[in-house]
C-alpha cells in the first residue's frame, strides 16, 4: 500500500511538474510574441493605422484611437505577463481576448476578400492569408493552456532550475520565431 501511494506523490508531482512548465512556456511565449508585436508596430505606426483602416471594420474615424488602444493593449499584456503574481490571470484573459479580436479580423479580412497587410508584426506589403489565422490561433492556444495551468498547480510552489528555465525560454522563442513566420516555413515545405 506504501509504494502505491508514493507512486500516485511521484505521479502527481510529475503533473503538477507539467503544468508549471506550461505556464512559464505560455508566459514566455506571449510575452515575446506581444513585445515583437507592439516594438515592430511602433517602428511603422503610420502602417499600422492603415492597415485597421483598410481591414474596413471601423468608421475611419477611429483608426488612429483603435491602434493606441491595440498597442496599449499590447503592451499591457506584456507588462502584466512581466510582473506575475495575482496579475497573471489578468494577463492571460488579456492576451486571449486580444488575439480574438484580432483573428476574428482576419477571419473578417479573408471573407471579404480584402486584399490588405495583416501588419501583425510591422508593416508588410503580404496579404493577409490563413497563415495568419492560424499563427493566432496558435498563440490562442497558448494563451488558453497558460490560463489553464495556473488553476491547475498546486498550492505549494515548485521550483524549477536554471536549466529548465533556460530551455523553456529557447523552445518559448524558437516557437514565437515560426509562428511569427509561419507562412514564410510554409512556403518553405510547399517548394521542397
Amino acid at each position: 500500500m506504501d509504494g502505491s501511494k508514493n507512486r500516485q506523490i511521484e505521479e502527481g508531482f510529475v503533473f503538477d511538474g507539467l503544468w508549471i512548465y506550461l505556464l512559464i512556456f505560455s508566459r514566455l511565449a506571449l510575452g515575446l510574441m506581444f513585445i515583437a508585436s507592439v516594438s515592430l508596430k511602433l517602428c511603422d505606426l503610420p502602417a499600422f493605422e492603415t492597415t485597421i483602416e483598410n481591414f474596413k471594420i471601423l468608421p475611419r474615424q477611429f483608426t488612429k484611437l483603435s491602434a493606441y488602444l491595440f498597442l496599449a493593449g499590447e503592451a499591457a499584456v506584456v507588462v502584466l505577463m512581466i510582473v506575475g503574481g495575482t496579475l497573471l490571470p489578468t494577463a492571460f484573459l488579456a492576451a486571449i481576448f486580444l488575439l480574438s479580436l484580432f483573428t476574428i479580423a482576419l477571419l473578417f479580412v479573408l471573407w471579404k476578400g480584402i486584399q490588405t497587410s495583416c501588419a501583425c508584426f510591422g508593416s508588410s506589403q503580404r496579404p493577409v492569408s490563413s497563415a495568419d489565422v492560424w499563427r493566432n490561433v496558435g498563440f490562442l492556444v497558448c494563451a488558453c493552456i497558460g490560463f489553464l495551468s495556473l488553476n491547475s498547480l498546486p498550492t505549494a510552489g515548485i521550483k524549477i532550475g536554471l536549466g529548465e528555465a533556460g530551455l523553456l525560454g529557447m523552445m518559448a522563442v524558437v516557437f514565437v520565431v515560426l509562428s511569427v513566420y509561419l507562412r514564410d516555413v510554409i512556403e518553405l515545405f510547399r517548394f521542397s
